[in-house]
Formats: structure tokens, C-alpha cells, sequence
């Protein structure tokens, strides 16, 4: 499971800090480990942790392609594609 938080730190100070989201990828019951092509579940939350949006990846191949694509491919699916 790979989780991405988004925090809002005030005037730099992690003491301050606050959740604006977070975005979590989940390996797809489906996919086995050692599959060289894998599927994920995706759910983008809000601050108060209410689901924003979610949905599946197929085809990611981690070997060839990371983590940061696997990101990439996520928020397009989520949002488009801008400029």
C-alpha cells in the first residue's frame, strides 16, 4: 500500500500542521506479487477524510515504471490532463 498525505504546515511550522488529503494505492486483490503487470485500487480523500474519488489502474508495470508514475497515472485518471 502506498500512501500520500497532503498537509498544510503554516508559516513552516509542522507544529501547526493539517491534513488537506490524502491518496491511497492498493494492490488489487486480484494481482499476485510476482505479476510483472499489476492492478490498484485508488481512493483520493478530503480534509475531514470523506472520498473525493477512487478507481482502479491496470497494466502498471512497477519494474519499468515507479512509484511516481504509478502517482501520475492516479491523478490523471482522477482529474485529466492540464496544462
Amino acid at each position: 500500500m502506498v500512501v500520500v498525505k497532503v498537509e498544510m504546515w503554516p508559516q513552516g511550522q509542522a507544529s501547526k500542521a493539517y491534513s488537506l488529503g490524502s491518496l491511497t494505492l492498493s494492490l488489487d486483490p486480484d494481482t499476485r506479487p510476482e505479476d510483472t503487470q499489476r492492478a490498484y485500487t485508488w481512493r483520493l480523500t478530503g480534509k475531514r477524510g470523506q472520498t473525493l474519488k477512487s478507481g482502479r489502474i491496470e497494466g502498471h508495470t512497477p519494474k519499468t515504471k515507479g512509484v511516481w508514475d504509478l502517482l501520475l497515472r492516479t491523478l490523471q485518471l482522477a482529474y485529466g490532463y492540464r496544462n
